[in-house]
């Protein structure tokens, strides 16, 4: 006869752990293929819940018929062996997505096709998860063991103490919300894993991890030649790592043969080329070849041009070796280099081409750029900011007013800030223009004095001081001669091909008109971030997607808080006093609806502040490849908290309902704490305070939803009688009703707080904070909760069935 399982628990454990590590995976590949672009975390997201609640759903809607008998088969193991699987199929799918849409290694590919080429991989992930967690519910002896049956409970009410008997199916409330603490559990120690230990490894070997985790509980279950197989899998994807990371390179260059890929805390590079000429890869995006004296004399020889007299230089630049070594044969007297890489640089050092300058003058600093300027007391003649386009909310920082304010407090009264984008030569479509528009409008309202040097790249500069800066070459270049600036590949006579007067002229109108009509680019309203994607779609002819992200871009704050206040009010006008009861002749509504209704909401509102919680972290700390496991397992740990915290208190509760009201209450302090950190600032940013404060309201938001999850999975679970066999029914049918019901409590649960998730996910992640900003989905984020929480307490809880 087979032995009690010691740990009945442990798969749930091992189930959480895996997806977590694979769900992190897939994000990281995300972003690399997305340039970064960290908007795509909501769609990804959105395909990953709404996965979750399709797994759970299959096997709620099979578990009570003849489908049930693969059941036995399809528990957490095998889901998580699966996801490892899936996961190692979707590093090839990822890695040869241009040869797939057959496009030529490095070109933009369209958005909406890579969208469809790998979000399914999302989705199919968290069905096998939603799959495997039900069906291990479904298929075990749960209904049993362990039951915690309410036959009759007392309600309390405004009336008296009401008593009626309650039918639950056994084991309803401890089997589900026991596996669902063993799986937030096993997340969080997934996340904390990841973060401290496997950050800067290959995702290849972070799967080999997660199969070896599988094959270890395998082992321990006496399932030994499933974790043969395991292991094996676990070392053919160790000793596979180079050709899955090669298979990257293939898809930024094939002109360049490939030196290696590695992983920091930062982001993913890729290097190509030979060790004296090197091509750098960040996040995708080819930064430049290493050295490239013509390109990094262009760029140091227009800034110069707009301060000949500069002496103390700042450089905030990603890989900006080259352009400090050019700074430095000038006559400048001090450069301060900002790198927030130190990983990245020091192992360019070990190749000749990107060797760091050796000169007294030059001092790098590894540090975030922003926060560097909020704690820096130097004044500078000069700051040059070589960071890339703000296609992504860490890049998008340095493009705010925010960061300009900044800027001005560092600089000298006569003090220049210079800063290149990606532009276009001959065409600024409606895209460019909104896009470069917000930015405009951004350095326009700190820096009433500004030049530009038109192109494929365009050069801006600003200043507080009038006649500081010109787009005149004919003024620009007989003071070049006084930066004592040397170099073959650039000089005065270049001025007149850079600097364009007529051309820069065209420009200013355009960007004057365009900054009128949209709004400027801030750190609580990322509006050109949001833009950038339409400049994505630009490039690559994507007229649907163009006209999707127009469209989304007239979206107003008021068609979604309006609705919201006349809700408020017409439920007011309902119902005159708080706590009134709705009349007893009116048809009652069922209990379980409600609590559905409730965990569908908790699910929206949880994964809206995890939004608002990543944005304002990368706008803040701008380290959120490094530290997304971290926040995941801190939100997972809040899950599980909130899970344990339902079994200490629920048993002895006289009122489910009202605890489970009483809980939504508390879903908006966690946005107005997060709007009032927001407000006043009370840390330098780049502290890592940020990390604690932040992690802290993600933590207290899941607390919640965990608390939630077994109180309205009961309710939800709640029979009318017998299924499958009449009064009586047969010992078979009391079985298949037994085991479906606890598959539905389960699958129910999970598929409304998930479906929830997944439209928060869009809602807060696509269109609030990028559209509408910060302050508009706090505001949602508060409005919410507050009007259902009044509902929920205005309800009479003797109307409820």
């Amino acid at each position: 006869m087979k032995g009690k399982d010691p740990f009945p628990h442990s798969d749930y454990f091992l189930l959480g752990f895996v997806s977590l590590l694979v769900q992190v995976v897939l994000l990281r590949e995300v972003l690399v293929a997305f340039r970064g672009a960290e908007i795509v975390l909501a769609p990804s997201m959105t395909a990953w819940l709404l996965g979750l609640s399709v797994g759970g759903l299959f096997v709620a809607q099979r578990a009570d018929t003849s489908g049930s008998r693969f059941l036995p088969f399809f528990g957490p193991p095998v889901a998580a062996t699966l996801q490892v699987f899936l996961a190692a199929a979707s590093l090839l799918l990822f890695r040869n997505a241009h040869r797939i849409l057959s496009l030529d290694p490095g070109i933009l590919p369209p958005l909406h096709a890579l969208l469809f080429l790998l979000l399914p991989t999302f989705f199919l992930c968290a069905a096998f998860c939603g799959v495997g967690f039900a069906g291990g519910l479904a298929s075990s002896d749960s209904h049993r063991n362990g039951a915690h049956r309410l036959d009759s409970f007392r309600i309390d009410s405004p009336g008296g103490t009401l008593s009626r008997p309650e039918v639950f199916p056994s084991a309803t409330l401890l089997p589900v919300s026991k596996a669902f603490l063993w799986e937030s559990a096993g997340a969080t120690a997934g996340g904390i894993l990841f973060t401290f230990l496997l950050v800067t490894l290959p995702s290849s070997v972070v799967l080999a991890v997660a199969a070896g985790g599988i094959a270890v509980g395998a082992f321990s279950k006496r399932r030994l030649l499933s974790a043969l197989l395991l292991f094996g899998f676990s070392i053919l994807l160790f000793s596979s790592r180079a050709e899955f990371e090669r298979l990257r390179w293939n898809e930024i260059s094939d002109s360049s043969p490939f030196l290696e890929t590695f992983e920091t805390p930062f982001q993913s590079v890729a290097l190509g080329g030979v060790p004296d000429e090197i091509v750098l890869s960040t996040n995708g995006i080819i930064l430049g070849i290493l050295p490239d004296e013509a390109s990094n004399d262009v760029a140091a020889g227009l800034i110069l041009s707009q301060k000949p007299d500069a002496e103390s230089v700042l450089l905030l630049g990603h890989a900006s070796t080259g352009v400090a070594k050019a700074l430095l044969r000038s006559g400048i007297r001090r450069l301060d280099h900002v790198e927030l890489d130190p990983f990245l640089v020091r192992r360019l050092a070990s190749y000749p081409a990107a060797r760091l300058p050796n000169d007294t003058r030059y001092r790098l600093f590894s540090a975030d750029g922003i926060s560097f300027l909020s704690h820096t007391r130097k004044r500078y003649d000069l700051v040059a900011c070589l960071v890339g386009d703000p296609i992504s909310a860490s890049t998008n920082r340095y493009f705010t007013r925010d960061f300009f304010l900044q800027v001005r407090r560092i600089l000298r009264p006569d003090g220049v800030l210079a800063f290149r984008l990606t532009s276009s030569m001959e065409f600024l479509g409606e895209d460019f223009a909104r896009y470069l528009g917000s930015l405009w409008r951004a350095i326009r309202e700190v820096f009433p004095v500004t030049a530009v040097s038109p192109g494929e790249t365009l050069w801006v500069f600003a200043a507080s001081r009038p006649g500081l800066l010109s787009d005149s070459p004919e003024r620009l270049a007989p003071r070049f001669p006084h930066t004592g600036f040397r170099s073959d590949y650039f000089s005065a006579e270049h001025l007149f091909t850079m600097y364009r007067p007529e051309r820069a002229r065209f420009l200013r109108r355009i960007l004057d008109r365009r900054a009128a009509l949209v709004a400027p680019n801030t750190l609580l309203h990322p509006i050109s971030y949001f833009f950038g994607l339409s400049v994505w779609a630009h490039f690559t002819n994507d007229r649907a997607l163009s006209r999707i992200l127009a469209l989304l871009s007239r979206f107003r704050t008021s068609w979604l808080l309006l609705p919201l206040i006349a809700g408020l009010i017409l439920l007011s006008w309902r119902i005159p006093l708080p706590f009134a009861r709705i009349s007893r002749n009116e048809k009652p509504i069922p209990r379980r609806y409600v609590a559905v209704t409730i965990l569908f909401s908790s699910g929206l509102l949880s994964m809206g502040l995890y939004f608002l919680v990543l944005y304002s972290f990368q706008a803040r700390r701008g380290i959120l490849y490094r530290e997304l496991g971290l926040l995941n397992a801190l939100f997972m740990a809040g899950l599980a908290s909130g899970s344990l915290l339902a079994h200490r208190f629920v048993p002895s509760s006289r009122s489910l309902f009202h605890r489970l009201a009483l809980s939504e209450t508390l879903l908006p302090f966690p946005p107005v704490l997060l709007g009032l950190g927001e407000f006043f600032s009370p840390f330098p940013s780049g502290s890592p305070c940020w990390t604690v404060w932040y992690g802290f309201l993600l933590f207290s938001t899941a607390v919640v939803t965990g608390f939630q999850f077994p109180i309205a999975g009961l309710l939800a679970a709640e029979k009318k009688g017998p299924r499958d066999g009449g009064e009586e029914g047969t010992s078979a049918a009391k079985e298949r009703g037994q085991r479906a019901a606890v598959a539905l409590a389960a699958a129910g649960a999970e598929s409304a707080d998930n479906l929830g998730a997944a439209l928060g996910a869009l809602l807060f992640g696509v269109l609030l904070i990028p559209v509408s900003g910060v302050n508009a989905a706090l505001a949602g984020a508060v409005l919410l909760p507050a009007i259902l929480a009044f509902a929920l307490f205005s309800l009479d809880i003797r109307n409820l069935t």
